[in-house]
């Protein structure tokens, strides 16, 4: 599939693993403990979606808009995350274990002591989160 258009749909606890969403649009979605594992998600839009607690483990996000995702508490272990947008992102508690983070914009992301980044990658400073 491509182009798919679910643009604040409540997705919550959905099974998409392994589903090809290239491109998608999820602006504003929620999709809160969603089991996107090993999906390929490129270039897909999740601005301002929230993806508490979802499980995005192997998933292709390479290029997706993450910008104001809430992705706190999420499994990202193993994520594709190069050249995604991450500004402002709510990365608490979230475990980004062995995730690929080149070239990523983390710029304003929020972190807690309960994130976990890779190995030897240091992220910048955590923004507040307050104002949203």
């Amino acid at each position: 599939m491509s182009q798919e258009i679910a643009n604040g749909a409540d997705l919550r606890g959905a099974n998409l693993r392994g589903v090809i969403l290239k491109d998608a649009e999820f602006c504003c979605a929620n999709l809160s403990g969603a089991m996107l594992r090993s999906a390929i998600l490129r270039r897909a839009d999740f601005s301002c979606a929230d993806l508490s607690s979802a499980n995005l483990s192997g998933a292709d996000l390479m290029g997706a808009n993450l910008h104001k995702a809430n992705l706190s508490g999420a499994a990202l272990r193993y994520a594709d995350l190069r050249y995604a947008d991450l500004t402002s992102a709510n990365l608490s508690g979230a475990n980004l274990t062995s995730a690929d983070l080149r070239n990523a914009d983390l710029s304003g992301i929020v972190y807690d002591d309960n994130t976990t980044f890779p190995k030897g990658f240091v992220p910048p400073p955590s923004a507040s989160l307050a104002g949203g």
